[in-house]
């Protein structure tokens, strides 16, 4: 690859990225750190921007509620750990004492993450503004 003084030449002057390193693909073109680092700081400011106000309120009620977050798929998932347990007890991978328990708990499992789903409000949702977004799209400024 580079040669140690060359790769010590470019992280010196901070050059980003070194293309030909292997750990990513590059666009092609170098950026200075000091010319990249304002850009960047433009874009996290634009983002905060379209944040909701009461986003970091609602971040903090829900982490001091000490509600675990589960997935949306939760059930979905616990359903197919149901049916790959009853594979296994049908090949005769695991005894019934086996099965029973874990069935038991899973089934108890189930039943918590569905009444849960039913009874809790809404997760966080951001609007999407961000994500479609009209021509230039925010995706094209955050690539080269």
């Amino acid at each position: 690859m580079w040669p140690e003084a060359a790769r010590q030449h470019h992280q010196q002057r901070r050059l980003l990225p070194l293309r030909g390193d292997g750990r990513h693909q590059s666009c092609r073109a170098l950026v200075r750190e000091s010319a990249l680092l304002p850009w960047a700081e433009e874009l996290f400011e634009a983002l905060d921007d379209l944040q909701p106000d009461e986003f970091a309120d609602e971040v903090q009620r829900q982490l001091e509620s000490g509600r675990a977050v589960r997935s949306p798929g939760a059930v979905t998932q616990l359903d197919a750990t149901l049916e790959r347990l009853a594979k296994r007890f049908e090949w005769g991978h695991v005894d019934e004492a086996t099965y029973q328990a874990e069935w038991q708990r899973l089934q108890a499992l189930r039943a918590e993450f569905t009444a849960a789903e039913a009874s809790t409000e809404a997760p966080i949702v951001l609007d999407d503004t961000w994500w479609p977004g009209a021509p230039p799209t925010p995706r094209a400024a955050a690539s080269c």
